[in-house]
């Protein structure tokens, strides 16, 4: 099924993630060929873009078609007060009978953006009503990164009520590079069957606590993609 899929290219590109190097470093036979740029004081850039790279890589092998930045069917009012058709990250589409069939919307973010970031992308994966993918990249953590990065979230959706007229499947993944840690949890929520701020201030609650997925690339538990509180991490150190 398409969430089992999702869940494990977001276990992919993080192990991808872990083991692409600096442009100042040496590289192995086996590094990823996408590296993370240096500027003039010796810091790595990091970006969004790196991820997306890897994860198209990713998709060459796969099934799916994809589309990059590719348009909304909504438009949206996000940077001035016209309504303009959007763009998403990445696209992804499965081949039909007659013609492709778009059956997925991902959102990359790296490090950790103002609010206002979370909340034109979230918008987004809600009001295009189709399932999603957001993949968050952060270069390093502290005890304070993780709980900032879930407020956000929760801020995002509550900021975006006014749109949840439907159900909302949406898988997340936030991926720490220095210390190789991984998070990946999908939410699905059902319209009018549960109170939204207290869902989602329970999805969000504690992102290091959720369950724990091995670091050997072992197949994803088909319980993992099913139940409303599909929840994992990959760790490395496992």
């Amino acid at each position: 099924m398409l969430a089992l899929r999702i869940i494990q290219l977001n276990r992919d590109l993080s192990r991808l993630l872990w083991s692409t190097l600096t442009s100042s470093e040496l590289p192995a036979p086996t590094s990823p060929r996408v590296v993370f740029p240096v500027f003039r004081g010796g810091n790595a850039r990091i970006s969004e873009q790196e991820a997306r790279v890897l994860c198209c890589t990713l998709l060459n092998a796969t099934e799916f078609y994809y589309a990059v930045e590719a348009p909304t069917v909504q438009t949206y009012s996000q940077r001035g007060k016209s309504k303009l058709s959007a763009r998403t990250d990445l696209a992804l589409y499965t081949n039909s009978t007659t013609a492709l069939k778009r059956v997925m919307n991902v959102e990359f973010k790296a490090k950790n953006p103002p609010q206002r970031e979370f909340n034109k992308d979230i918008e987004k994966l809600i009001r295009e009503d189709l399932s999603g993918n957001w993949f968050h990249l952060l270069d390093n953590e502290n005890s304070g990164t993780l709980p900032s990065i879930a407020r956000k979230f929760l801020n995002a959706f509550l900021a975006n009520l006014q749109y949840v007229d439907h159900d909302i499947d949406i898988i997340f993944a936030v991926c720490i590079r220095k210390t190789k840690r991984a998070f990946i949890k999908r939410m699905q929520y059902q319209h009018r069957t549960a109170d939204f701020e207290i869902f989602m201030q329970a999805f969000f609650a504690d992102i290091e606590k959720w369950d724990s997925v091995p670091w050997h690339n072992q197949p994803v538990n088909s319980d993992l993609a099913q139940r409303g509180d599909s929840e994992s991490s990959v760790s490395e150190d496992q």
